[in-house]
């Protein structure tokens, strides 16, 4: 994750929104959620799915799992 860093640096630099790809572990989405404008997509937030699912799964997504504990 420290590789990762100077690029969400820049990108808060210049006010740019970046996506966190391919986040599966807590410690790697709890990285992401103390960053400014950032987001995050893996397998820790869903599996791949069909649209029908996503679509259903959007109209009820489950709770966050990443605590501030």
């Amino acid at each position: 994750m420290q590789t990762a860093r100077p690029f969400f640096s820049i990108a808060q630099a210049i006010d740019a929104s970046v996506v966190a790809e391919g986040v599966e572990l807590a410690n790697q989405a709890r990285f992401v959620e103390t960053l400014e404008n950032a987001s995050l997509q893996g397998w820790y937030v869903a599996r791949p799915m069909p649209v029908a699912e996503f679509e259903k799964w959007m109209d009820a997504p489950p709770q966050p799992k990443v605590s501030s504990q």
